[in-house]
């Protein structure tokens, strides 16, 4: 039990709050302009304020879900839309504030370079349930000085969203790493692409030309991971820094990474750095297994406090069972099991460990049919309500 305690994650109780707070929804910013080769810019706004929301503890819809959102209701999001069109959209996506916005470019006189410009940028909330128009706000900044003017617009939008969250604006703007204009370019350009080959290209360019950017690290770490390429994903997830908004994703996905690669102490650090910032069921469930795969104390307590947490979660109760047993505590394996049984009825795999320990019959010699039988938690969503109840996904 020492070690469980020294984690410092004892059943404490986490302020709700922020996880209480207003669901956002944040469309890419309207190119007022005519060229149509810069709506990378109306994304890099949107990107940067959900980002920032995010890493605030502000509950924000994801970019992917927005998209398959406007994907089901057939609304074009390259277009501006009308406000019916908005409220639907919003309303569709479950969200309390629907961000939006648009910008214009500015060529500068007698000159093809863009980054001799400048840019305006206008950017309006609604109110979903009271139908009524939030805070507007206007700034305009060089071309050259994009970078910063996205940090401005989503300083303002995190002041309207959660002011007792959000710091002093040169606090906030002296946090946010200064990219290079054709590394942002490239890593939005990334995230808009259509296919696999053309993501990992930009992602790959934006590093290239700015080798501290860490959110394009982070998004070809996880563009390995689904291809389980461990290996290499491990590379890109420990470039990833602290400061960065995807921080402790990335520890989370490293720790996976790890895992599966059999480096079960890398494993364990990645995991328990997790659960400093955020104690949940999900992570002390891969917490728990890797003291096991360590052969650290605790092991057991620590899957024990997530079942607490989590009882009808299936693979929790399974795993409860799955240590048990392997310790030789087949009495107390025998209700977890049933459990996991009672919520999963065609779980073979707890159907069969609840045989071996209703007989009594610990690990066999040579048996490999429940070797290696812990179930991890792989999805970080499982994972992300408690860092966002603890203040966000960048805490520390």
């Amino acid at each position: 039990m020492r070690r469980f305690v020294a984690l410092g994650i004892i059943s404490a109780t986490l302020s709700g709050a922020l996880g209480a707070a207003e669901r956002y929804l944040i469309l890419p910013f309207h190119n007022a302009s005519r060229g149509a080769n810069l709506d990378w810019i109306g994304e890099a706004f949107a990107e940067t304020a959900r980002e920032a929301l995010a890493a605030h503890g502000v509950p924000v819809i994801s970019r992917q879900e927005r998209e398959e959102t406007a994907h089901r209701l057939a609304l074009p999001l390259d277009h501006e839309l009308l406000k019916g069109s908005l409220i639907r959209l919003g309303m569709e996506a479950g969200a309390d504030w629907i961000v939006f916005g648009q910008f214009e470019f500015t060529p500068a006189p007698a000159s093809p370079d863009p980054a001799r410009g400048s840019i305006h940028v206008r950017v309006e909330s609604l109110d979903l349930k009271r139908f009524l128009a939030g805070p507007a706000h206007e700034d305009q900044a060089p071309m050259r000085e994009l970078s910063p003017l996205l940090g401005r617009v989503a300083w303002n939008l995190l002041q309207d969203a959660a002011p007792a969250a959000v710091p002093a604006m040169e606090e906030f703007l002296g946090t946010c790493r200064p990219v290079r204009l054709d590394a942002l370019e490239n890593y939005i350009r990334g995230l808009l692409a259509p296919d696999a080959g053309q993501r990992h290209r930009f992602f790959a360019l934006a590093v290239n030309l700015e080798p501290n950017f860490s959110l394009p690290c982070f998004e070809l770490g996880r563009m390995q991971w689904e291809e389980n390429n461990y290996q290499a994903a491990t590379r890109w997830f420990e470039r990833v820094q602290p400061d960065c908004s995807r921080y402790l994703e990335s520890r989370f996905l490293l720790g996976l990474c790890r895992y599966h690669v059999g480096d079960y102490a890398a494993a364990r650090k990645a995991f328990e750095q997790v659960g400093k910032a955020a104690p949940g069921a999900a992570i002390f469930n891969n917490i728990a297994l890797a003291w096991y795969r360590t052969m650290s104390p605790g092991a057991v307590e620590a899957i024990l406090w997530a079942v607490e947490r989590d009882p009808e979660d299936p693979d929790l109760q399974f795993n409860a069972g799955y240590l048990l047993w392997r310790e030789g505590k087949f009495a107390e394996a025998i209700p977890h099991l049933k459990k996991a049984l009672q919520i999963d009825p065609g779980d073979a795999a707890a159907r069969r460990l609840l045989l071996r320990c209703q007989e009594g019959e610990g690990p066999r010699r040579g048996d490999l049919s429940l070797e290696g039988a812990e179930r991890l938690k792989e999805d970080f969503e499982e994972v992300a309500p408690a860092l966002d109840r603890a203040g966000g996904r960048n805490h520390q």
